[in-house]
């Protein structure tokens, strides 16, 4: 007998609707429910019955109250869909049995735990004599998700639930004949070892847990770096929902046990842990869960214990216990509270209480603070929707949201937005791409500015993607292969954005410090790429322009002093090349930047003619045309309209 599980989806009609149906080949026949988590839930019956569409809408507005219920706290994918055949030689089961046999794969599965009030809405509808399907709505009664196995990340998955014939099927005892199994449990402290090299460095270690007090909807995370010699210590606390004792303590085990919604910035299970004990040897969590009269509960991982016993173990801390930095800081509200001692990834000097040691420590805060700047600027900023915005300081001192793209700079330009399709394992998702090409440093408001766009790692290395997951920036800056690092090109920044559904497509790690590009989507990259770094290599050429508009030129007489070739406004024979740039660009305003991009400023191309200026160019046309008194009102409006582009443009 195998037990199928389905991929998670969202609509809890179609699925029923398809089971009370009649079927592709007319395969479906006495239609009805055998079991559900109420005896009393309306059955649709065979789809021609009378009422049957009525009856179908009830039950699905019954199994889908909770989901409702949750609102946005709902998992994605809720609908949870089980099909368990019998094998061909197996007898005919009666609804009885079946009943019974989808009482213990819900059971099994943490669907619906025997004895459990708040399981989740279940029915299990037999179509046909081999088989029952089972369909659930993957919200308890407490409104959280069911601990259930981890097949909705898979297509098809299939467990087992026995490989013999089927015998006495009873409320107690087996049913099938059950393969012997061996557990096979790692060894704790061989394996935590190798876990403390996952590629965290400090600032991501902690930015992976700022990401979980964005989970828990904190809108106040505070880094403490504090040093104190080998007793030096870092803490970060939010005001988020917190946890409850049975949370927390799943929250400690590596591949814990959850729902994600697709927002969330979390996905592995792992981060709390890895991302702890890649710095520190001890990782205290204190935890008070957003519920009138909830308890702090607290808990440690010690990697010293574990390299005594060498067991999976963790403290639970009775309130005499907890150490002293962590005492007094959440005071009766809710939120989470976690602390690193005993730094020795962070701290490797031989003299821990040295000044050096004190000045790296100092170092470590100050990268701290940028990295979560850069990591955390759209939340920071409160550009992510349907969230406060976020607060953010590092000793005290508040973080500040640093933007990429200078999008505040009046010369920045927003070129033309892409959205791509690109497929991975658990469904299709969008990308979407928004570049930009910053001004230089000509062109900045002040010098003070134009320093702090370079970014932590300065301009050249921070041209390229930046790429984020649910608003949060995973890489910031380089080209992921697919052109070089140019100084001419550093001025084009472009915003890459997906959701956690694309993960196993972009190969996201662990600490959330590095993306692969799909193959699919750097082939359709590869040429946005080039006009792009063509868009950025004009805008940096302009730093050679001179800070004042040239002279103006006398007007030029005669047919001789102007040609076509100089003219504004592209020709019918453009190349095609000319015309896909002019269509990319989508100035947020005008950028002198992209003059030259566009046609403007350039210099005559009549043999033995002198340079003219784009002012100069525009006058000879117009004169050449008999419009200068038409030209002379355009500009007129332009300095009203635009003073800087009239100005760049030599008026």
């Amino acid at each position: 007998m195998i037990a199928n599980i389905v991929k998670p989806g969202n609509h809890t009609y179609g699925v029923l609707a398809y089971l009370f149906d009649k079927g592709r080949a007319n395969e479906h026949t006495d239609q009805h429910i055998v079991a559900s988590w109420d005896d009393f839930v309306p059955d649709p019956g065979p789809w021609d019955s009378p009422g049957h569409k009525q009856r179908l809408g009830q039950l699905t507005q019954a199994l889908d109250l909770r989901v409702k219920q949750a609102g946005d706290k709902a998992p994605e994918g809720h609908v949870w869909h089980c099909s368990i055949r019998a094998a061909p030689e197996d007898r005919i089961l009666t609804d009885a049995e079946w009943a019974t046999i989808a009482r213990r794969v819900l059971h099994a599965t943490g669907i619906a735990p025997d004895g459990d009030p708040d399981g989740c809405r279940w029915v299990a509808v037999r179509h046909a004599e081999d088989h029952v399907h089972i369909v659930a709505t993957k919200v308890r009664g407490d409104l959280r998700p069911p601990r259930n196995w981890n097949d909705y990340h898979r297509y098809s998955s299939s467990i087992t639930v026995g490989d013999g014939r089927i015998g006495e099927v009873s409320s107690g005892g087996p049913f099938v004949a059950v393969r012997k199994t061996i557990e096979v449990v790692p060894r704790a402290r061989r394996t935590l070892t190798s876990l403390r090299n996952l590629g965290y460095d400090l600032r991501h270690a902690v930015a992976d847990i700022v990401d979980n007090s964005v989970s828990a909807d904190a809108t106040t995370v505070h880094v403490t770096v504090h040093f104190d010699g080998t007793r030096s210590w870092i803490r970060i606390s939010d005001n988020g929902r917190g946890m409850d004792a049975e949370t927390l303590s799943e929250a400690f085990r590596y591949g814990s046990d959850r729902e994600y919604n697709r927002t969330e910035l979390g996905r592995f299970g792992f981060g709390l842990k890895s991302a702890s004990t890649s710095q520190c040897r001890k990782l205290t969590v204190l935890s008070r869960a957003d519920i009138p009269g909830a308890a702090l509960e607290a808990r440690q991982l010690d990697l010293d214990h574990i390299d005594e016993v060498d067991n999976w173990e963790i403290f639970d801390l009775a309130p005499d216990e907890l150490p002293e930095p962590t005492r007094s800081v959440l005071g009766a509200a809710s939120g989470t509270v976690v602390l690193w001692e005993g730094l020795d990834r962070v701290l490797r000097y031989q003299d821990p209480f040295g000044g050096w040691a004190k000045k790296q420590l100092i170092a470590h805060a100050e990268d701290i603070d940028e990295h979560l700047g850069m990591v955390f600027h759209r939340f920071l900023a409160g550009e992510v929707a349907d969230r406060e915005p976020l607060q953010i300081t590092v000793n005290g001192t508040p973080v500040e949201a640093w933007d990429p793209f200078c999008r505040t700079e009046p010369s920045t330009s927003a070129l033309q937005e892409e959205d791509m399709v690109v497929r991975s394992l658990d469904r299709n998702g969008i990308v979407h791409l928004c570049p930009f090409v910053l001004p230089n440093q000509n062109h900045f408001s002040s010098q003070a500015v134009w320093k702090r766009a370079s970014g932590p790692k300065g301009w050249n290395r921070q041209q390229g993607f930046y790429i984020y997951r649910a608003d949060r920036l995973i890489q910031s800056g380089g080209w992921c292969r697919l052109r070089a690092v140019d100084e001419h090109a550093k001025l084009v920044r472009i915003s890459l954005e997906f959701f956690p559904e694309l993960d196993s497509a972009f190969g996201v790690n662990v600490a959330k410090a590095s993306v692969t590009l799909p193959e699919e989507l750097r082939k359709e990259l590869t040429p946005l790429v080039k006009t792009w770094g063509r868009v950025a290599d004009t805008a940096y050429r302009q730093k050679q322009r001179p800070p004042s508009p040239p002279p103006r030129r006398p007007k030029p007489s005669g047919a001789a002093s102007a040609s076509p070739a100089s003219t504004v406004r592209p020709s019918p024979g453009q190349s095609d090349l000319s015309r896909e740039q002019d269509s990319s660009i989508r100035p947020a305003t005008f950028s002198p930047a992209l003059a030259n991009h566009r046609g403007v400023g350039t210099t005559s191309r009549v043999p033995d003619a002198a340079p003219l200026s784009a002012r100069g160019a525009l006058e000879a046309a117009a004169s050449q045309v008999g419009e200068s008194e038409a030209l002379s009102r355009i500009v007129s409006a332009l300095r009203t309209l635009s003073s800087e582009v009239a100005h760049d443009l030599g008026w």
